[in-house]
């Protein structure tokens, strides 16, 4: 499943969309999970955050807002000059908050986020490829009882962005249950990434927009 995303350039505005029309559900009970999807917080953004969020079936799409359920939140984050991933997640019927520190990259250019949970409890956190977190659901994430139940049937996504500064923009979301999927979507997606931020910076190397530029780029070429 892949949709296109949404950009904030309005300062001190929430903003949140969302899709139900997923090819397929994913249940979280039987499935692997593969969620992947670029974004972009170009500086001076003072504070910002460009988050993906998974969403349980029954969810009311003409109401999506911050308030509503959700089975997953991950993406970058900035307050200031601290900047993280930001990463929740539903498991075994609880909240689970990642309790690892890991900051996104630090330059004005989109990249590609991804997150796994997998049935034996292990989950894996990259960037543009590369490693950011492996380990055990169990050990790296604090846990909270859920006030209401969530259901594993995970049947819609949306984005959540604040910003205060220049711009952010998210997008070309997929999800999936095979590591397979997320590599050759990824390849496609990441060769507009960098053609974009070669050709679409401006004189002083600030990247703008997601133009589509075909080249013929892939994992191999990183």
């Amino acid at each position: 499943m892949g949709m296109m995303g949404n950009g904030s350039r309005e300062e001190h505005k929430y903003y949140a969309i969302s899709t139900d029309q997923f090819d397929y559900v994913f249940d979280a009970d039987k499935d692997n999970i593969y969620v992947q999807f670029i974004s972009d917080i170009i500086n001076p953004v003072a504070v910002g955050n460009g988050t993906l969020v998974l969403l349980p079936e029954g969810f009311d799409q003409d109401t999506f807002s911050k308030d509503t359920p959700y089975w997953l939140k991950f993406g970058p984050k900035k307050y200031a000059s601290n900047t993280t991933i930001h990463l929740e997640i539903t498991w075994k019927g609880k909240r689970g908050i990642w309790k690892l520190d890991r900051k996104p990259p630090a330059d004005e250019t989109a990249h590609l986020y991804r997150f796994n949970l997998n049935q034996d409890g292990t989950y894996g956190v990259h960037v543009d490829w590369h490693p950011y977190a492996e380990g055990q659901v169990e050990e790296d994430f604090d846990f909270v009882d859920l006030e209401a139940p969530i259901s594993n049937i995970i049947s819609g996504a949306g984005f959540e962005t604040y910003m205060v500064g220049n711009m952010i923009t998210n997008g070309y979301v997929l999800i999936a249950d095979e590591e397979q999927d997320t590599f050759e979507y990824g390849d496609y997606i990441h060769k507009h990434i960098i053609e974009r931020n070669y050709y679409y910076a401006d004189s002083e190397g600030r990247t703008r927009g997601f133009e589509e530029i075909e080249t013929e780029i892939s994992r191999d070429d990183l």
